[in-house]
C-alpha cells in the first residue's frame, strides 16, 4: 500500500513540475516574442534613418536587450523643447486662417489673400499665415515679389521647415536671382537631410527631387550646363527611390519631366 502511495505521489509531483515548466516556457516564448518584436520595429526605424536616443525613450529599455554601446539614462525633455511642444497663436488669427483655407479650396484666391492677410494683422508670430500667403502669391498670382516678402517672414518665425525655401528659391528664379535661389534650395535639402524619418517618405522623395531639379533650371540659367546636367541626374535618381508601387500621379509627373529636361540639356550642351 505505502509503495502504491508512494508510486501516486512520485507521478503527481512529476505531473505538477511538468505543468510549471510547461508554464514557464509559454512565459518566456510570450516575453521573448513580444521582446523580439519591439526589436525588430525598432531596427527597422533606425534603419529608415531614425535616431537611437530619440528610439529609446520610446522604447522600454527594459524589455530590449541590452546593446553593447546602450548608456542607461532617463530621457529627460529641455526646457526649450517644453516650450515649443505647442506654439499658441491667437484665436482670431486662427479662425481667419481656417476661412483662408475654404476660400483656397475653392480656388478663390483673393478671398483667400485677404483672410489670411487679416490673420497675420492680429498675429504677427502666425507661421502658417506667411507661408500659405507666400505660395498663393507665387504658385496663383505670379508674383514672386509678394511671394518672397512673406516667405521671408516665414523663414525668420521658423527656420526648420523645408516649404518656405523651396517656394523663395523658385521665387528667386522668377527674378533671376539664381544664385540666391541656389541657396534657398539647398537650405531646403539641408532641412529634409536632418529629418532623418521623415526625408524616407514618398511625398518628401517628391519634395527633394523638385528642389534638385529647380537648382538645375538655376545653373542652366547662369550658364553651367555641366552643373545642370548633374542636378537632373540626382533628380531622377532621387525621384526613382520610390519604389513603382508606391509613386503616385505626382511622383510620375516630376520623373518624366527629370528625364525629358535631362535629355534636352543633354542636347543643348
Amino acid at each position: 500500500m505505502l509503495i502504491l502511495f508512494g508510486i501516486v505521489w512520485k507521478s503527481a509531483i512529476l505531473l505538477l513540475s511538468f505543468i510549471v515548466i510547461l508554464i514557464i516556457i509559454l512565459i518566456g516564448g510570450y516575453s521573448r516574442t513580444k521582446l523580439l518584436g519591439k526589436e525588430i520595429l525598432r531596427k527597422k526605424l533606425i534603419g529608415l534613418g531614425a535616431s537611437e536616443e530619440i528610439l529609446d525613450p520610446i522604447f522600454d529599455s527594459n524589455l530590449l536587450p541590452p546593446r553593447k554601446d546602450q548608456k542607461q539614462k532617463p530621457f529627460i525633455r529641455k526646457e526649450e523643447d517644453k516650450k515649443n511642444i505647442k506654439i499658441k497663436f491667437n484665436i482670431n488669427s486662427i479662425e481667419y486662417f481656417k476661412e483662408s483655407q475654404k476660400y483656397f479650396k475653392l480656388g478663390d484666391f483673393d478671398n483667400a489673400i485677404k483672410k489670411l492677410k487679416l490673420s497675420i494683422d492680429h498675429d504677427p508670430q502666425n507661421w502658417y499665415s506667411h507661408l500659405l500667403l507666400g505660395s498663393i502669391f507665387l504658385n496663383f498670382k505670379n508674383d514672386a515679389d509678394n511671394a518672397l516678402k512673406y516667405l521671408k517672414n516665414a523663414m525668420e518665425l521658423d527656420k526648420n521647415h523645408f516649404n518656405q525655401y523651396m517656394n523663395a528659391g523658385v521665387a528667386y528664379i522668377w527674378k533671376g536671382e539664381n544664385e540666391l535661389a541656389i541657396n534657398a534650395l539647398n537650405e531646403s535639402i539641408d532641412i529634409i537631410e536632418r529629418d532623418k524619418v521623415s526625408r524616407h517618405l514618398p511625398r518628401i522623395i517628391m519634395e527633394y527631387g523638385k528642389c534638385l531639379m529647380f537648382i538645375a533650371e538655376a545653373y542652366l540659367n547662369l550658364q553651367n550646363s555641366q552643373k545642370s546636367i548633374e542636378y537632373l541626374k540626382n533628380a531622377t535618381s532621387k525621384f526613382n527611390e520610390v519604389p513603382p508601387q508606391y509613386r503616385d500621379e505626382g511622383i510620375n509627373y516630376w520623373l518624366d519631366e527629370a528625364e525629358k529636361r535631362l535629355k534636352e540639356y543633354k542636347k543643348q550642351a
